[in-house]
């Protein structure tokens, strides 16, 4: 099966079946308008939980216009933090997932073992052009950097394919 997002191929973060596409689900849907989600969250080597937004483009840093990079991220910063909300709020029980979309894996692991990421993926991004993102996403993210230890990540579909988190399209 393929999950394509973004002009990338994610299915090699189904292989191991801790990983479930949030965007789509029926769990995050039901919670109504106005609810943002990254496309999958996803537990990869047993401790590093992975809040994942990939995207098919995004303008190039340029320093004489922040605006431009801010618009294009403020977007992502409310899907990733959204997302962290609604996976807590399963993992607690606030919310019940009622099909049973989250694996038990991302349920039942300790929360104190866990390395959380958010990983923003933008295909055909050039390499010079990831720090600036970075940056940015750090100052945005600064809440839950400190209170969360969230890891903030950002790679091209390079990266990504380097780490086996995407796949080439067939």
């Amino acid at each position: 099966m393929k999950f394509v997002e973004s002009d990338m191929d994610f299915s090699p973060l189904f292989e191991n079946g801790d990983t479930i596409s949030i965007e789509a689900s029926k769990h995050r849907k039901s919670l109504g308008e106005g609810i943002k989600s990254v496309e999958f969250i996803s537990l990869q080597h047993e401790n590093k939980l992975f809040f994942v937004e990939g995207k098919s483009s995004s303008p190039k840093p340029d320093p004489d216009n922040k605006q431009k990079l801010d618009e294009f991220l403020d977007p992502i910063v409310e899907k990733f933090c959204h997302s962290f909300q609604i996976y807590l709020s399963t993992k607690f029980g606030i919310i019940k997932d009622k099909d049973g979309e989250f694996p038990l894996s991302l349920v039942d692991c300790e929360l104190s073992e866990l390395k959380i990421i958010f990983l923003l993926i933008i295909q055909g991004h050039e390499r010079g052009w990831l720090m600036p993102v970075l940056d940015c996403l750090h100052k945005k993210l600064l809440v839950q950097r400190k209170i969360w230890k969230v890891e903030v990540v950002v790679w091209n579909d390079e990266i990504a394919l380097q780490n086996a988190f995407i796949e080439p399209i067939i």
